[in-house]
């Protein structure tokens, strides 16, 4: 298969072409160690025999069920979903390495962007429900999250005034 189609086909499906310009880093880095450790769990090989070039296939006589396998560790391990059609295109070590490190910048590139809209209804144990609505931003979590921990408010205590007419109803007094 010609590389530079096989690659091409990668990052349309969201991994990064492997060049000079992708240059690893402390996230590149970890990503490798963690994927290795789980990729040699799962085939049953030595980390040592994972090279950048190594074909999982053919040299490391993986079937498309061990793929499976590895990338649903993979997405267990690194909170992600991998498409099964990219997962269907890796070929090599480096390949899957690339995927999962492009699909976790893609992930952090989220979580860095614009909030979630989110909507919340608490019902608390004492009757009721508090409804927010808006970005999901630290202050609305700890507003969501005070508003189910608050304590049940005080109820009225209601008393006849002495100001009432004998056919009037009481007034509330707290």
């Amino acid at each position: 298969m010609n590389d530079r189609r096989m690659s091409g086909g990668l990052e349309a499906a969201g991994a990064v072409r492997r060049e000079p310009s992708v240059k690893p880093g402390a996230e590149h880095g970890f990503v490798e160690r963690a994927v290795r450790r789980l990729v040699a769990e799962s085939l049953g090989v030595d980390g040592d025999e994972l090279s950048l070039d190594v074909s999982l296939v053919d040299d490391l006589a993986a079937d498309s069920l061990d793929l499976l396998e590895v990338g649903l560790t993979l997405e267990a391990d690194f909170g992600l979903s991998i498409p099964e059609q990219t997962l269907a295109r890796v070929r090599t070590y480096g390949d899957l390495v690339d995927t999962v490190l492009t699909l976790v910048r893609v992930r952090r590139e989220r979580q860095i962007g614009e909030p979630v809209l989110v909507a919340a209804r608490v019902v608390p144990a004492r009757g009721g429900a508090i409804e927010r609505a808006g970005w999901l931003t630290p202050y609305v979590a700890q507003s969501i999250g005070e508003d189910a921990s608050a304590p049940a408010p005080a109820t009225p205590t209601w008393h006849a005034s002495s100001s009432s007419s004998p056919g009037s109803p009481p007034t509330a007094s707290t």
